[in-house]
């Protein structure tokens, strides 16, 4: 991938640097073929509370024209200990996180421009020197999945560029930013997000996993199982595209198991990575795809000899660091029972696993990606223009001695402690607002890629640029995104999860799967007419599409009802290197509950919102027990809006009716529920004081 521009800075251009001596390859090692797959270490916190993690790299870029290379690394060390590389983050809800970055990397050639803020006047979360040498050892942290602020210091990867010394920075930079007390356990990751250079730094293996603590009291069938935390990578090779004598088959991109390398061919004879369970042992694994370009189709399989491979039931608990639960915030009473998890980059799953029987051989597989993006399509004349991702033994399962286990609650109504108020009742609420989106690109060699909102015409993703969209919140949109091109992508937005509705227009049942999460794939159109699925664009100058006559789409249900994630970030695809090639927008969240309640009732006025519903019967008794506390809420929210409109102030201060830091709505100060200090509504009547405004 080339740069396609500079960046002119308010001082000057971003150009790359001059080549230096690069590291050694051990300050980021790796492990031999055929190793045993271990879990990450655990991140260790210093004296001061904090984590501290070291940015290095290792070897010049495959665009190095003296050199060109693709052996080389990116990784965070635990306290600058190479031994303990891309540790886990281990968290809690409600917990304040503490994060030292401190970039150590080294310019070296080979690599794209990043594109760094250039703005006029913007305020930058760390400040940038006038000399600043734009190149491959700028970073910074994406906490994906992390419904937790994008504010400076917090989740936020648009003005927040950490410079090594050796390129004008200050090299260190602390993150500081508080976990919703309500925020769900499951597996969470980071990873570098500078536009323009993200994909490279995450092939180099700069990605780690998070987790937050709980799983148990959703599914106790977890409780007391062994944990194996799996994170797929992928990694840089030479693009098969560009040699005649290469297989069909061969893949665009290398892939590993904790660091473990899959060789893609596997043929015999060849180490595979190895894990190691106990025979008829459950376990609990927790997978991620850490991958920048790469997705995986994952199944276990067993067999015995002289028999074909059998795949497994795999026990899913949680996707995208959700635990499956109904739109009441209630496990579903079993964990859903999965032939295979198709993870594209940046999905996660968390499912339980039973061991083989002594005797029998196993495997983690992923089947071809190819394949499925066509099932997907009943066209018989379904085209796939995806970068070839074949079938792939990831690893084979080790059989070991049967282990003791912790006694192990059956996972069943009555077992589960806890309930999900987080995301509870966003399939009761109307939307407020419907939009939609489509995926096209510039077919040119190194052309770029597109995600517009309807209306607009397709442009790349600037830093400068205002945000595509603005909401005022609370609010819960419904999204339609499309597909129009003739190659996959895939969707994920900062700071909030969605629920899927739809794909490709027929509903999804949330009893056979997951529909809770940040990241979803879209196929390429499903049905190109008396088009060419090969020229795609062609009498299609703004490129939006128009050749593809049935897109590949889904509808999304967008939970914009938390105040903790009010701020400016991003969406985009997560195929990293179309959003390094400009497949990126900014959304805007503003806390605003009259606005929003203004909004509301006109979009219900002109019918663009559908009947608003309070409450469904089944909850009239929560209604009923909680109506003196919302009705204080209310006629608060009632208050402000007269004031507003008499020129008293501009909008109900969000201190006043939220709680961030407890994500609980209180009485304002003042009112007659301030005579009780804390007085408070459990977090789901946030569903209802919004649903209340909205009439």
């Amino acid at each position: 991938m080339k740069p396609r521009h500079h960046i002119n800075l308010a001082c000057g251009t971003l150009l790359l640097c001059g080549a230096v001596q690069a590291a050694p390859l051990d300050v980021c090692p790796r492990y031999p073929a055929g190793s045993i797959v271990t879990s990450p270490p655990d991140a260790s916190q210093g004296a001061d509370g904090a984590f501290h993690l070291f940015a290095h790299n290792a070897g010049s870029g495959p665009e190095d024209p003296a050199n060109p290379n693709f052996d080389y690394r990116f990784c965070l060390l635990d306290n600058d200990d190479p031994a303990r590389e891309q540790p886990v983050l281990r968290l809690n809800a409600g917990q304040r996180v503490n994060l030292v970055l401190s970039n150590r990397m080294e310019s070296v050639p080979g690599f794209p421009a990043p594109h760094v803020m250039a703005a006029p006047g913007t305020k930058l979360c760390v400040p940038l020197p006038e000399t600043l040498k734009g190149d491959i050892s700028l970073t910074n942290l994406h906490y994906h999945g992390m419904n937790v602020s994008p504010m400076c210091a917090g989740d936020e990867t648009i003005n927040t560029i950490v410079a090594a010394q050796g390129s004008g920075g200050t090299a260190d930079f602390r993150y500081s930013f508080a976990i919703p007390s309500n925020e769900p356990p499951g597996l969470y990751w980071y990873h570098p997000h500078v536009h323009g250079i993200a994909q490279q730094q995450m092939l180099g293996g700069m990605t780690g996993v998070i987790t937050v603590a709980g799983m148990e009291k959703f599914y106790p069938a977890v409780a007391g199982l062994t944990e194996k935390i799996l994170v797929l990578r992928d990694s840089d090779k030479p693009n098969p595209a560009d040699n005649p004598n290469a297989s069909e088959d061969e893949p665009w991109k290398n892939v590993s198991v904790n660091f473990v390398p899959v060789n893609w061919d596997a043929t015999p004879g060849t180490p595979l990575p190895r894990i190691q369970a106990g025979a008829g042992e459950r376990q609990f694994w927790r997978v991620a795809n850490a991958a920048a370009d790469t997705a995986f189709v994952l199944k276990l399989q067993f067999r015995n000899a002289g028999q074909d491979w059998q795949d497994q039931p795999l026990e899913l608990v949680a996707r995208d660091a959700v635990p499956v639960t109904d739109d009441n915030g209630i496990p579903q009473g079993r964990q859903l029972l999965q032939n295979r998890i198709v993870l594209p980059p940046a999905a996660r799953a968390e499912f339980i696993i039973t061991g083989p029987p002594a005797g029998t051989e196993a495997r983690l597989y992923s089947d071809d990606y190819n394949d499925y993006l066509l099932s997907t399509n009943p066209n018989p004349n379904a085209f796939d223009a995806t970068d070839r991702q074949p079938a792939r033994v990831l690893a084979q399962i080790e059989t070991t001695a049967a282990r003791p286990q912790a006694a192990s609650m059956a996972s069943s109504p009555s077992a589960h402690t806890e309930r999900l108020d987080r995301f509870a009742g966003l399939m009761v609420l109307s939307s407020v607002r419907a939009r939609s989106f489509f995926f096209t690109k510039d077919p040119a060699e190194d052309g770029n890629f597109f995600i517009t909102q309807e209306g607009n015409k397709p442009h790349a993703f600037a830093m400068e640029s205002p945000p595509e969209v603005v909401v005022n919140m609370p609010a819960v949109e419904e999204w339609t995104v499309q597909n129009r091109d003739n190659e996959s992508h895939v969707f994920h937005i900062h700071q909030v999860h969605f629920r899927v509705l739809e794909v490709n227009g027929a509903p999804v049942d949330p009893s056979k799967d997951a529909t809770l999460l940040d990241t979803i794939v879209l196929p390429p159109c499903r049905d190109w007419g008396n088009a060419d699925p090969e020229d795609p664009y062609a009498n299609d100058p703004d490129l939006t599409g128009t050749n593809c006559k049935q897109p590949a789409s889904v509808k999304l249900r967008m939970d914009f009802r938390s105040p903790d994630v009010a701020g400016t970030f991003v969406y985009h695809c997560h195929i990293l290197e179309h959003e390094d090639k400009g497949m990126m927008a900014k959304i805007a969240l503003v806390w605003n509950p009259q606005q929003a309640a203004r909004e509301a009732r006109v979009l219900k006025n002109q019918g663009e919102a559908g009947p608003i519903r309070l409450v469904r019967e089944s909850e009239a008794r929560d209604r009923a027990a909680h109506r003196p506390a919302l009705l204080e809420v209310g006629n608060a929210l009632g208050n402000s809006l007269l004031a507003a409109l008499k020129g008293e102030r501009e909008e109900v201060q969000r201190p006043e009716i939220c709680s961030a830091s407890r994500g609980e709505i209180k009485a304002p100060r003042g009112d007659s529920a301030s005579t009780r200090p804390g007085a408070s509504m459990p977090g789901r009547l946030e569903a209802m004081v919004m649903r209340w405004a909205a009439f």
